[in-house]
């Protein structure tokens, strides 16, 4: 179960790094953004960012659950730990489009000189996930146990939970960058985000 979980995590990494690469156009523009006092161009690419993000992330999501089994079988698990891992990555996948929303928000905040939101959220975020996996897991606090399915659930869980509260505080208006409004999405800015982000990816 153990080498199952490594490796299913494994792979949601390596498709995690794409979106890490928008992560890092997206810090680089809001910063020079806040730089310049523009917060609505901020806010216009924190909400490009997320456009894009969700859309890699859907895709990869896809591909990951139609290929799911080619992919793990690369490592050369024995059948029993395969299964479990391909169980565990195409659980732990479905939620990486939910989380992207929260990675967006957490670079933008940290590039607009924010690291106290984002570390606090992330510390809730732990907390949850720790008592899911001790609880989802081994079956304890009343929970049913669910082995390696109840661990992808748990991490899933924990962290669309920090990106709904990342949410919620982002539209109430309670974030250093604002909401914004419609239109961030132009040829211009999409462009500088792919020249920013594109070396981070490689």
């Amino acid at each position: 179960a153990v080498a199952a979980v490594g490796t299913g995590q494994r792979m949601v990494w390596v498709f995690q790094a794409l979106l890490m690469a928008v992560m890092t156009g997206t810090t680089a523009l809001v910063a020079r953004a806040v730089g310049s006092k523009n917060m609505i161009e901020a806010a216009h690419i924190t909400r490009l960012a997320i456009g894009v993000s969700l859309g890699l992330s859907l895709f990869t999501t896809l591909i990951i659950v139609v290929f799911a089994e080619t992919f793990i079988s690369i490592f050369g698990l024995d059948p029993v730990a395969q299964e479990l891992a391909v169980t565990y990555l195409t659980i732990s996948i479905l939620f990486i489009p939910f989380m992207t929303f929260g990675m967006v928000i957490g670079a933008a905040l940290r590039a607009a000189g924010d690291v106290k939101t984002p570390m606090y959220i992330g510390i809730f975020t732990n907390i949850i996930a720790i008592y899911l996996l001790l609880g989802l897991v081994n079956g304890q606090y009343g929970m049913p146990k669910l082995g390696i399915v109840g661990a992808a659930l748990a991490m899933g869980i924990s962290f669309t939970l920090g990106t709904i509260i990342q949410l919620y505080l982002w539209v109430a208006g309670k974030l250093v960058v604002p909401l914004g409004k419609m239109g961030s999405f132009t040829k211009e800015r999409f462009n500088q985000l792919i020249t920013v982000s594109y070396p981070a990816g490689i």
